[in-house]
């Protein structure tokens, strides 16, 4: 793989030296490159490709791309420095999919570079997804730590308890912190290690709510820090406490030497694997509760119906979204029209496809359909801007936690990395992007600033036939020189 980048940018260095210099400035280049830090970029072949992304619980970002792709050669530095960025929270990989073609046209590549993203556990978890955003080393860390799937709980008071009763057998590592989200390490840490350690974080807020003899035992004086309990156990005085700078990497030591502890099984064991696939009698004579257990955990969820339900009343919204009564978050999507949406609905059908296995519903209102003050009392109570443009019939989209009038919202184009494709592949993009962070419990939650209003499309609608009808009659800008009045021989 530094062959490849090694040649990308040795050749635009040696296109811009002078005759007279060239042979000393490559000597001076020699024993730099010998010197060279290794790659933080996995070369895979069709024979490491199942073994390192397909049967991983870590999320992989893989070039499919071509030796002689101009544009594979334009990515090669910004590929390794997003490599290096990511070390520990992604892996980055890459294959030559023109060498390996069987490999390419299975995840369907027809062009270079293709970028795709493996992420989640189990096979059907980790199909791929596309990133389409820009080829830019700061774009790709932006996205890649973006989408990281969390196996960590963030501890609520009320819930301590209840975290450290989950997976009694396995130790429990939590981080103590005073940031208001999960570090990208920590998310990656619970995929790599899911099944063998439980991981958590407890939030200075939420800290100081907790019962007073858990606080006095764990004595948190500096943030960030990670106590490790043994199994069994949830007593503070009991764990391994880690209170030095809590890097990626010494972060990744710590939960690594936990995870290795003595009498641990390995991963696929416990997920329904191979080797459980290989043991079928052993699987046969296990309490049959803990083959319960395991069946509730790791069987296939339920699908959920994805197609969107048009809203045309106040009392519908409510119902499907608003106040619904099985749980699933709705996610709304607020138009202002819908001409010329047909290419980008396609899209966005695709994407949703993706979260059949997510408890979410689909929900839409079109704007343009509501009178104005309805229209503006709907975008004020959710507090969503709608954007215009060329995709404008999608003008919003927001998530809406049921019975809690509580809503987050997908963040303005200006907000995320750009796409290559058009409008439409940029909004899909930023879809699936918000859709993830959803499902991942990273959406940012608020209270509707107003009640929503009442509305009826119908209604409106009768008004609109009502003001047509006694509307003085026009002709047509395009010279319809055949209609009634308008003939030009009149």
């Amino acid at each position: 793989m530094m062959t490849r980048f090694a040649r990308s940018l040795g050749g635009a260095r040696r296109a811009s030296m002078s005759a007279m210099a060239s042979a000393a400035l490559l000597m001076l280049l020699v024993p730099r490159a010998s010197a060279a830090k290794a790659s933080a970029v996995v070369t895979l072949t069709p024979d490491n490709f199942k073994e390192l992304v397909l049967d991983s619980q870590e999320t992989w970002l893989v070039e499919f791309y071509a030796p002689w792709c101009g544009h594979c050669k334009a990515l090669a530095p910004e590929w390794e420095a997003a490599a290096a960025k990511l070390d520990g929270i992604v892996r980055v990989g890459a294959i030559d999919a023109d060498k390996h073609r069987n490999l390419g046209s299975k995840y369907g590549i027809r062009g270079f570079p293709t970028i795709k993203v493996f992420k989640g556990i189990g096979a059907k978890a980790r199909r791929p997804t596309d990133y389409q955003g820009e080829r830019t080393a700061r774009a790709i860390v932006d996205y890649a730590k973006s989408v990281l799937p969390a196996f960590s709980a963030v501890i609520k008071s009320s819930g301590l308890g209840a975290f450290f009763a989950d997976e009694p057998n396995l130790p429990h590592a939590v981080l103590f912190t005073d940031k208001s989200r999960t570090p990208p390490a920590l998310k990656a840490l619970s995929a790599k290690h899911f099944g063998q350690v439980a991981l958590g974080e407890i939030r200075k807020a939420e800290f100081s709510k907790m019962d007073s003899s858990f606080v006095a035992a764990a004595a948190i004086e500096t943030y960030p820090t990670l106590l490790v309990f043994p199994p069994g156990s949830s007593d503070p005085r009991e764990a391994e406490r880690f209170t030095s700078e809590l890097k990626p990497a010494a972060l990744a030591q710590i939960i690594e030497r936990a995870a290795l502890r003595p009498g641990v099984d390995s991963k696929s064991a416990e997920h329904g694997g191979d080797a459980a696939e290989e043991s079928p009698a052993s699987a046969q004579d296990a309490d049959s509760s803990t083959a319960d257990e395991q069946a509730r955990i790791f069987a296939q969820p339920k699908a959920h119906e994805t197609d969107v339900h048009e809203v045309r009343t106040s009392e519908e919204l409510d119902r499907v979204c608003v106040n619904r009564m099985d749980g699933a978050i709705c996610v709304l999507e607020l138009r202002s029209g819908s001409a010329n949406a047909e290419a980008l609905d396609a899209r966005l059908k695709e994407v949703r496809a993706k979260y059949r296995f997510d408890k979410l519903a689909f929900a839409r209102v079109d704007l343009a359909m509501l009178t104005s003050d309805a229209a503006e009392a709907i975008k004020s109570a959710l507090g969503v801007t709608v954007e215009s443009g060329a995709t404008s019939a999608v003008g919003a989209v927001c998530a809406v936690r049921p019975r809690k009038s509580r809503v987050a919202t997908m963040p303005p184009a200006d907000e995320a990395a750009p796409a290559h494709g058009g409008e439409e592949a940029q909004m899909a993009a930023r879809y699936e992007a918000f859709l993830d962070r959803v499902v991942g419990g990273d959406a940012r939650y608020h209270k509707f600033a107003n009640p929503l209003p009442a509305f009826s499309v119908e209604r409106l609608q009768e008004h609109v036939d009502a003001d047509k009808a006694s509307a003085p009659e026009q002709c047509s800008a395009e010279g319809d020189v055949d209609a009634g009045s308008c003939r030009a021989d009149l």
